[in-house]
């Protein structure tokens, strides 16, 4: 029960899942990753971070996004999610960062959202 309250709501209809290679990682270059404007979660898998790193999201002026709006953890094969609220990627970049204990990082990459224009 108490799991069950706990568990997050995945509409996977509202929800993008994008693999970022280390080939497409560039620390100047931001990869689009479209969304459709329903779009609520972005979920962005980084394979290849070693376990003693944590990926950080951050802004434009490579501060960190705020706690509630990215969640990232690391997966049994390795490689770490990265949720981030789809409203923060509209149109802006959020640079992945991987960071050890002492603070030190290092870029991952660098994704934007990019919402089709709609035909008539």
């Amino acid at each position: 029960m108490g799991k069950a309250q706990t568990a997050t709501d995945l509409d996977s209809t509202q929800t993008v899942v994008f693999n970022l290679p280390s080939v497409s990682r560039g620390a100047d270059e931001c990869t689009a990753v479209r969304l459709a404007s329903d779009t609520r979660l972005a979920v962005l898998r980084v394979p290849g971070i070693s376990r003693d790193l944590h990926v950080v999201a951050l802004d434009s002026e490579k501060r960190e996004l705020p706690a509630g709006r990215y969640a990232s953890r690391i997966q049994p094969d390795g490689s770490q999610l990265v949720n981030v609220d789809s409203a923060l990627l509209a149109g802006r970049p959020v640079h992945l960062e991987a960071r050890r204990a002492d603070g030190a990082g290092e870029p991952l990459g660098c994704v934007t959202g990019e919402i089709p224009a709609t035909g008539k």
